[in-house]
């Protein structure tokens, strides 16, 4: 789906970030999320969900930011434009932000295997 209607279907807020990777020959960047569940339309407390799930973005052409095992930092904001995302994490305990910017016009969420 698009960047924009995965923004109008999701929220990322409090979803924690485990692991990026950026794979460079297939223009892919991976976050590896604890997924925040109870913040999606028509979440059903009763019905059991996937720990974690993996949100991938295709044709991103570069991507200098933050990458391997990150220590559960919560997204604080999503945003996107035509074709670029802004993702802010949070890291509550030193007290810092990290705005990723990138380009990405097609983006999926997935379960783990």
């Amino acid at each position: 789906m698009t960047v924009r209607e995965f923004e109008t279907k999701y929220s990322l807020h409090d979803s924690l970030v485990k692991n990026i990777r950026y794979d460079s020959k297939k223009k892919e960047l991976h976050f590896l999320l604890d997924f925040c569940w109870w913040m999606q339309p028509g979440y059903d407390e009763d019905k059991p969900m996937p720990d974690l799930m993996e949100l991938v973005f295709y044709n991103v052409p570069g991507y200098q930011g933050l990458q391997g095992a990150i220590d559960d930092l919560s997204i604080l904001w999503f945003e996107s434009g035509e074709t670029n995302v802004t993702l802010a994490l949070l890291d509550d305990l030193h007290d810092k932000l990290y705005p990723l910017t990138f380009f990405s016009d097609d983006i999926e969420l997935r379960a783990t295997d």
